[in-house]
This record gives structure tokens, sequence and C-alpha cells, in this order.
């Protein structure tokens, strides 16, 4: 059975999977709101705090918070194995699954703490309070200790996870590289404001995270 036929068989939704759903947005909802306006403080004057960096920095608390609950469930090998195995299988996890489930909380916690790092240093760097070449330093060495961990994960990961993360890829690339064309010939025709690396990094990256959780919900929700 290759990955992309096991994400079709499986149910898209159960009522353990919307309850899951549910707490789960509610908190990370409260998180990123109370992330937000405390960004906001750190800025100069609320223009200095685009629609990116408010995107920015639910995606950072989304990130961070998706890495800290698979680091918890790692503990827990009956319960990652259900979720690894869409309920079918009651035995613990494997030291191999529970060290892949590790690797990717360290990917997933590393990406939200560069984005959080990022959307907070903006406002203290404007305010003279930090260097910006201190704050991209540090982003450079998570970034590399993420990249590092992507490899040791794709490395070690088995079929299905990898089949996720080529089809997520994928179709953030396709739906992607369409959108930013026609934002792109907008702009050339004066009908749309010019982009940032920013404003696109942000959205690409929010288009990701929204194809993975589709893929995981249809694949572990059982």
């Amino acid at each position: 059975m290759t990955a992309v036929d096991g994400l079709q068989k499986r149910p898209l939704l159960t009522w353990k999977g919307l309850g899951r759903m549910a707490i789960g947005g509610i908190f990370g909802a409260g998180l990123a709101l109370g992330f937000i306006l405390l960004a906001t403080k750190m800025h100069v004057t609320m223009k200095g705090f685009s629609w990116a960096d408010a995107l920015g920095s639910w995606l950072g608390v989304s990130f961070f918070g998706i890495g800290i609950i698979l680091f918890a469930i790692s503990f827990n090998r009956r319960e990652l194995a259900d979720n690894l195995e869409f309920g079918e299988r009651k035995l613990p996890a494997t030291d191999e699954e529970v060290r892949s489930t590790r690797l990717q909380a360290a990917t997933m916690a590393l990406a939200g703490a560069m984005l959080l790092l990022l959307t907070v240093s903006t406002g203290l760097v404007g305010q003279s309070k930090m260097s910006s070449g201190l704050v991209f330093g540090a982003i450079a060495v998570l970034f590399g200790l993420q990249t590092w961990a992507n490899v040791v994960l794709w490395r070690n990961s088995d079929e299905f996870l990898k089949g996720q993360i080529l089809l997520s890829g994928a179709l953030t690339f396709a739906i992607g590289q369409g959108a930013l064309f026609l934002w792109a010939a907008a702009e050339h025709l004066r009908l749309a404001r010019p982009a940032s690396s920013w404003d696109v990094i942000v959205l690409l990256l929010t288009l990701y995270l929204l194809l993975g959780s589709w893929f995981g919900l249809r694949a572990r929700m059982g």
C-alpha cells in the first residue's frame, strides 16, 4: 500500500478527531492571540506590526505547540502507537518510532521558535533594544539545527511519513507558485502592491501547515 492509498482509505474525521481539533483549536487560538498582543506591544507602532507578522505569530505558536504535543505523546508508547497506526494497533510504539516522533517534534518546535523570535525581535530592534545581527545569528543557528534534524528525520522515516512530506511539499509548491504568479502579474500591472519575501514565506509556511494538518487528520484521526 502506498502513502497515497493509506491517506485515501482512512476516514477523514471522527468524533474523537473533532473533539481533539476543538480543544486544540481553542487552546491554540488563545495562545496565538496572547502572543500577538504581546508582540504588538513590543513594536513602536501598530504600523510596524503587519498582517504577515500576525500570521507569523500564529504560525510560530502552532508549530511550537505541535512540537511540544508530539514530544509529550512520545512518552506514552501505547498512545503513540495508536496515533501512528490509526487506532488499529494496540502494541506499544517501538524505539525507532519514538525517536522519529521526537525528531518531528524537534523540527516543528525549532520552526516555531524561529518564527516567534523573528516576530518579537522586529519591535525590539526597532526600539534599539536588540542587535539585528544578534537576532539573525540566533535564527541562523536554529535554522542549522532544524536542517540537521530534518535530514536525520528523512533518512530514518518510513515510506508513509516520506509520502506525507512529499505530498505536502509538492502541493505547497504547486498551489503556492500559482498564487505567487497571479500576485506577481497583478503587481506588474500595478493592480497590487509589491510583496516582500517575508510576506511570501509566511504564506507558503501557512499553506504547508494547513496541507500537512489535512493529511495528518486523514491518516491519524481514528
